[in-house]
């Protein structure tokens, strides 16, 4: 899916017809509206009004689609009566003639994206749950640095000595990392008898 957003300055004077505009789209229009929407590929479609610190108003507009262009290509050529009521609409209120040329479109300069986080498993059977819960504690520095998000200890039901460790981690990579830290396998031996039972990464 592609993106663009458009900035279009409200003209002095023309807020008042602007809301009215974004009223009879959210209202009488709206049908009307959501097909246009559709027949042009868009998924989405966002607009937000600014008002800047200078007492100007913009329209921020996020067009969501796989060529979000042909939206206001649309309306730009279509003779149907919403298209004309439309581009005379943006004539109105921000001056646009989509007769002429378009101006540049935004230039991306940032694209970064959460990725999604890497969960381990691992199934430990503990000799002294206290030492071994002292050690966890220690390490939890180790494995913040490494990038871990978040983690659970679990113990089984029936069973004091046996402990299941879910850990998320912003790569698997990371993860690995940790677990063949030389500082992770010195504080396992002090923790002793420390039986590891797998381990697993989940998505």
């Amino acid at each position: 899916m592609n993106s663009l957003v458009l900035t279009a300055p409200i003209l002095p004077g023309k807020l008042a017809f602007w809301r009215r505009m974004v009223d009879a789209l959210n209202g009488e229009r709206i049908e009307t509206y959501r097909e246009t929407i559709r027949q042009t590929g868009l998924s989405r479609l966002r607009v937000w009004h600014q008002h800047a610190p200078d007492g100007s108003d913009l329209a921020v507009v996020l067009y969501e689609g796989a060529t979000p262009e042909r939206f206001l290509h649309h309306i730009a050529t279509s003779d149907a009566e919403f298209a004309v009521w439309f581009r005379q609409g943006l004539t109105e209120a921000h001056g646009l003639d989509l007769s002429q040329p378009p101006p540049p479109a935004p230039v991306l300069v940032i694209d970064q994206k959460a990725t999604s986080p890497v969960y381990s498993s691992s199934r430990v059977r503990v000799q002294d749950p206290i030492a071994w819960r002292r050690v966890m504690d220690e390490l939890r520095p180790l494995r913040l640095s490494h990038g871990a998000l978040s983690e659970q200890i679990l113990r089984a039901k029936d069973d004091d000595h046996e402990y299941t460790v879910l850990i998320g981690w912003t790569s698997e990579d990371h993860a690995r990392r940790y677990y063949a830290h030389a500082e992770l396998r010195a504080a396992i031996e002090r923790a002793g008898g420390v039986d590891g039972r797998g381990l697993t990464f989940l998505i």
